[in-house]
């Protein structure tokens, strides 16, 4: 299969660092249409299959904003790549302008498909690094945590350590008022 496409230099952007200025158009779809699959990396492959419909191949969503760009984004274009993973696996349902928009779930629970952690992690780190903030990389701890709701607060993490704490207290509070009552009993 042969195909020619040249590059045009409008589809270049200015990028600063600001989250929601983060990235610009891919315009590789036309250039993995013209590949075998093996010649294409897993992330292209997977956001032609998943997203590329709804975001457009070139990532810049829909001109009514109901499938939003995917660069000058802050979910794609910020320090933490929670709320990419979080769309991906949970999907998102809103109205926009008095229409329903819905992307859907690619997690366990999906009608669509469920998307593996390792396919999580592949499609955002391509997202990430072809859309938004490349300094990201997503890890499968990331989409294991986001799978569990999260990582667990540090509130959460002292929870499991009251029943210790309440015992030290308590101890110290018998002896304290052990000592308390043997002073009263036995003065010096």
């Amino acid at each position: 299969m042969e195909c020619e496409i040249e590059w045009n230099p409008e589809w270049a952007t200015d990028q600063t660092m600001l989250a929601d200025d983060q990235g610009g158009p891919v315009h590789d779809e036309l250039v993995l249409r013209c590949k075998e699959p093996a010649e294409a990396s897993e992330g292209a492959l997977l956001y032609s299959r998943y997203c590329a419909s709804c975001h457009q191949p070139s990532g810049a969503g829909t001109l009514d904003d109901a499938y939003p760009s995917l660069f000058d984004n802050t979910t794609t274009g910020g320090q933490h790549a929670d709320n990419l993973i979080a769309a991906i696996l949970y999907g998102v349902d809103r109205r926009v302008d008095g229409h329903h928009v819905l992307m859907p779930r690619f997690d366990e629970q999906s009608y669509v498909q469920s998307l593996a952690t390792s396919e999580v992690v592949t499609l955002s780190n391509y997202v990430l690094s072809n859309f938004g903030n490349p300094q990201l990389e997503v890890t499968s701890e990331d989409v294991v945590n986001a799978r569990k709701g999260g990582a667990p607060s540090l509130l959460a993490e002292m929870a499991n350590a009251l029943p210790i704490i309440g015992g030290a207290v308590l101890l110290f509070l018998i002896l304290g008022g052990a000592i308390l009552y043997r002073r009263k009993r036995h003065p010096t």
